[in-house]
């Protein structure tokens, strides 16, 4: 602990620099495409939709190997993110809920509901999705296997921000119980 202060600041000096021309360089590229943010389509019958809050790619690739790592197979597809990519947005980035939201006349970066000007809420956001047909599932709970679902698991955003860096000792328990989750609701079906 008392040589994390120094380490940091050594980090600091040579991730902060490779960040800031990484990220420019992305949006030299960004701006010469088409960027348009696409929906995904409304899941198949059968489908169980697991949003993990602050899963990055890195992280992501951890999960796919614990997931092989338990003989399931895996797929990987990249998609540039909603901007800015807090939860705010990435939530409802993965569905179109039939244009009820929009980012107009917000203060912050929270999109609000349209007709009702009121500010997506967690629960808004669940109460869209059930209009498109989801099951909403809470911890632990499996649902039907014929329709379709949303989930949430982990942790990963809020330990980040309570504990920094130190979360790069705590990704491997949170993989596993999202792993847990995966296969809980594999094996149900």
């Amino acid at each position: 602990p008392d040589q994390a202060a120094v380490i940091l600041k050594a980090i600091r000096t040579i991730y902060e620099p490779w960040l800031q021309s990484a990220a420019k360089q992305f949006q030299k590229v960004v701006s010469k495409t088409d960027y348009s943010h696409k929906f995904l389509p409304i899941p198949q019958y059968g489908t169980c939709v697991l949003f993990i809050d602050a899963l990055r790619f890195d992280v992501g690739q951890m999960l796919i190997q614990e997931l092989l790592n338990r003989r399931y197979s895996c797929d990987s597809e990249t998609y540039l993110a909603a901007l800015p990519t807090i939860t705010a947005t990435s939530k409802p980035a993965f569905f179109d809920p039939g244009e009820k939201l929009t980012g107009a006349e917000t203060k912050g970066l929270t999109p609000r509901i349209q007709n009702k000007k009121s500010v997506l809420t967690a629960q808004a956001y669940r109460d869209l999705l059930t209009e498109l047909g989801f099951q909403i599932l809470s911890v632990g709970d499996l649902g039907d296997p014929s329709g379709i679902a949303w989930t949430e698991i982990g942790a990963i955003d809020v330990f980040g921000h309570q504990h920094g860096w130190k979360i790069a000792h705590h990704i491997e328990d949170e993989l596993k119980e999202i792993s847990d989750r995966i296969e809980d609701l594999l094996n149900f079906g």
